[in-house]
């Protein structure tokens, strides 16, 4: 989730005294959760919104749905600015584009812009790894501009937030925003740089910004750099700072790009448009029908740039604004039409079905099973199917399946068995009273195929081979099966001679017996454990 917060102060000077309440009442609309903690006014939206990650962007929403007072599409005017890109700095960060904003001094809108700019770069920019942004005041350097790679060991300047010069070394061992995006950059030797015609640093993406061109609440003629590894996420982070901007009363102007990305490509996302099927939306929504002109008047107050008739039969061409990066397909407009309205505007109709419902032959024979073995007194465990490879040290597994770069290794390795995360659910409740009995039915993959088990396990200080077989045979009885036989087998999780391989109607079904000390040592267990797991397929024959 993303948190815009700010003061009801800061609110009410900037955008006016009716927003605070009008920020409420369109959480009902979009579906994003409004607190007020004291003074401070907090909004938390989904991450697939960043065109409301700011309240500047968040008041225009409003004032479109409710004012009808468009957003888009971005009036584009033809700068003077040169940006030249290099070959090399490519190399080192291929992705760039560019383009200036002109108005007026931003003001109050400056903190809300620099917040929606670390926003982009954590959503959209995956912090920073796809996308870097840098804002410059273009009042404080001299183009044209250039985008070069330079050697690190030459290369000295003032970070933004500093008063003395620095080297890249320097910045990179030292400074916090040099540490933390030090390992964006693929070759330290060699650095990406922007720089003015007077060889002034303006920023070293995608780590830090120099304090020659530093933006204040006085700026209003701003220079926005924006590269990354990424193409579509350069284009996606320039449409959402050009909207910001444009919001905020600023022209955006095209620079004159010599190299990187081609801005028209950028610009066409401004204005895509997406064919919805008219009839289809009635289905989707759940309404018999929907006039073209009703859904035309729900897009506009949504924010979308136009609505008009696509030549096809029941269909409309909508016109998308660049800033909505969330919308992919026909089904996003769809739902959008269904916000305008208010879903508590859809009547609701009962669906008129010729079935009737009944529950899976798997999920009843699951039901039968656990019923059958609360019976025998047993009670139910659920425990996770990813779980933590230390479980199976000094265990042979059934597969190979793990999950690549776990966040914990608590939650590393898909289980092929029951058995042992039963023994850790034993661990956690140890200091409980004895006998514990205890079952579980769920998911295991073995050799690549997912199967369901049936775990029994018992932990007490006489449990052994027959308190366990007891409930085994006592639950093929009540599905008409017997053990056929009992085979010795070989495991490193039991002991030997007090453990054997299940034989139901001629095949292998699981395995039974006592749970070797050492394995219980593992799991710090004193008492002794005794265990069958069993395919439930074996269970129906």
């Amino acid at each position: 989730m993303v948190v815009i917060r700010a003061e009801e102060k800061f609110i009410i000077e900037t955008f006016g005294n009716d927003l605070i309440g009008r920020i409420w009442d369109f959480s009902g609309i979009i579906g994003y959760t409004f607190e007020r903690d004291g003074s401070e006014i907090k909004v938390e939206f989904n991450p697939d919104r960043p065109d409301l990650f700011s309240f500047t962007t968040l008041q225009s929403a409003i004032s479109c749905y409710y004012d009808g007072k468009r957003i888009g599409p971005i009036n584009y005017i033809n700068g003077k600015v040169v940006f030249s890109v290099s070959d090399e700095a490519i190399k080192l960060r291929p992705f760039v584009t560019s383009f200036e904003a002109v108005g007026t001094a931003i003001g109050n809108r400056f903190r809300d812009l620099i917040d929606f700019q670390e926003r982009v770069h954590q959503s959209i920019g995956k912090n920073r790894t796809k996308v870097s942004i840098g804002l410059h005041d273009m009042k404080r350097v001299v183009p044209p501009l250039r985008y070069v790679s330079l050697d690190s060991e030459k290369l000295r300047f003032t970070p933004y937030d500093s008063s003395a010069e620095m080297s890249v070394h320097e910045i990179l061992s030292q400074h916090p925003k040099g540490i933390e995006y030090s390992k964006l950059l693929t070759d330290t030797r060699h650095v990406p740089v922007i720089m003015d015609s007077k060889d002034r640093v303006l920023s070293m993406p995608p780590v830090i910004n120099g304090d020659v061109s530093r933006v204040s609440e006085d700026t209003g003629h701003f220079f926005v750099d924006i590269t990354g590894t990424d193409s579509r996420s350069v284009a996606q982070a320039s449409q959402l700072l050009q909207y910001f901007l444009q919001n905020s009363g600023f022209s955006i102007l095209v620079t004159k790009q010599d190299g990187g990305m081609d801005f028209r490509s950028i610009a066409k996302m401004d204005g895509r448009s997406i064919e919805i099927n008219v009839p289809k939306a009635a289905r989707i929504l759940g309404v018999e029908k929907i006039r073209e002109e009703e859904i035309s008047n729900a897009l506009l107050k949504m924010g979308y740039i136009k609505c008009e008739s696509s030549g096809q039969k029941a269909s409309i061409d909508v016109t998308v604004p660049g800033n909505r990066t969330d919308v992919m397909g026909e089904m996003d407009i769809i739902e959008d039409i269904a916000k305008a309205i208010g879903y508590d505007n859809v009547v609701p109709v009962v669906p008129v079905l010729d079935v009737i419902g009944s529950s899976r032959p798997d999920t009843v024979l699951r039901d039968r099973i656990r019923e059958i073995s609360i019976g025998l007194g047993h009670q139910e465990v659920m425990t996770f199917v990813v779980t933590s490879s230390s479980f199976y040290d000094g265990v042979h597994r059934e597969d190979g399946i793990v999950v690549h770069n776990p966040k914990s290794l608590d939650f590393s390795i898909v289980r092929d068995r029951l058995r042992l995360n039963i023994l850790e659910f034993f661990r956690i409740n140890k200091r409980r009273s004895l006998p514990q009995k205890v079952f579980e039915i769920g998911d295991v993959i073995v050799n690549g195929i997912q199967k369901t088990s049936l775990c029994f396990a018992m932990i007490s200080p006489r449990s052994g081979f027959s308190d366990i077989k007891q409930p085994l045979e006592a639950l093929l009885q009540r599905f008409g099966q017997s053990i056929e036989t009992i085979l010795p087998a070989d495991s490193e999780e039991f002991i030997q001679g007090r453990s054997g391989t299940i034989v139901i109607n001629g095949k292998k079904a699981g395995i039974i017996g006592e749970i070797n000390p050492a394995s219980l040592l593992k799991f710090d267990l004193a008492n002794p454990v005794s265990v069958f797991e069993i395919d439930i397929s074996a269970l129906t024959g």
